[in-house]
């Protein structure tokens, strides 16, 4: 049998992994249109069993083992992923040449991989160029 599958993103009140706002929801829909051109065949499900295998995901636990320096993007208004994560997991960072990067407070999960691109894109870059000369 095919596994039953559940909404990766849903709007607030309905069945998904995740729950979004229509303004984050109406982001995550422009980056993943369902209209079969991204990634072929994309669908926004996932297997229900997911559901039983995410309270075991704790990437906070990782991040004391990291030897690279590490880019933490920090969107304003992030609703996916609690502001306070990111600056716990920033404080964990063992490498001094980590970085925090701070979005402006309209900018949501989503919008760093559309509407806020360019910034996130000129950090990354940026924050790459610097680890790779200080390695060398």
């Amino acid at each position: 049998l095919e596994p039953a599958r559940v909404a990766a993103y849903a709007a607030l009140g309905d069945l998904g992994v995740m729950n979004l706002p229509d303004s984050e929801l109406a982001s995550y829909y422009a980056k993943h249109p369902s209209d079969g051109h991204y990634l072929g065949d994309w669908e926004n499900k996932v297997c229900a069993r997911t559901l039983l295998k995410i309270k075991d995901y704790r990437p906070l636990l990782l991040v004391p083992a990291i030897k690279a320096p590490v880019c933490f993007l920090r969107p304003g208004n992030d609703i996916v992923l609690p502001n306070d994560i990111v600056l716990e997991a920033k404080a964990l960072a063992r490498h001094p040449k980590s970085i925090l990067h701070q979005f402006d407070a309209d900018v949501g999960h989503f919008h760093v991989y559309r509407e806020a691109f360019p910034e996130a894109a000129r950090v990354q870059a940026d924050f790459l160029v610097d680890a790779l000369l200080s390695a060398s």
